[in-house]
């Protein structure tokens, strides 16, 4: 059976994701569908969130769900920040902003470069204070 563009797209994705898995000590993931459509990441490291009195705390666990849809990889994931954080492109809901990402998605960034890009905005590597989807945490960083 041949798969489409779209599938083997998406067993690629889940390779480089496995590889991915394989050498870090920092990720963990879950992954919905065959193939994979949807991914829970599980990140262990420093970052920046909302302790349950909604004061900016240190954070070690972050959670992220990415959505390939329908048109992936064409279209963005969606992104969906799942836990408490404070940053300056991930709105109160839980939206993620990537940027240039956002209205420019290029179909050659891979998943796990991807996840290489929300590890950097746990650690306050990867943000823009000039567009934000949380003032305050742009004030904060700036």
């Amino acid at each position: 059976m041949r798969l489409s563009p779209r599938d083997r797209r998406l067993a690629a994705d889940y390779r480089s994701i496995a590889q991915l898995l394989a050498e870090s000590t920092i990720l963990q993931a879950d992954a919905r569908g065959t193939p994979p459509q949807q991914y829970r990441f599980r990140f262990q490291g420093w970052g920046i969130g909302l302790n349950s009195k909604g004061e900016i705390a240190p954070r070690d666990e972050h959670e992220v769900i990415v959505e390939l849809g329908a048109a992936y990889p064409r279209m963005m994931p969606t992104l969906t920040w799942r836990t408490p954080i404070f940053h300056p492109n991930i709105s109160a809901n839980g939206i993620v902003c990537l940027g240039g990402y956002g209205t420019h998605w290029v179909p050659s960034l891979t998943l796990s470069e991807l996840c290489t890009m929300l590890w950097d905005i746990i650690r306050y590597k990867n943000f823009n204070i000039e567009s934000p989807y949380n003032r305050d945490a742009a004030e904060w960083a700036r």
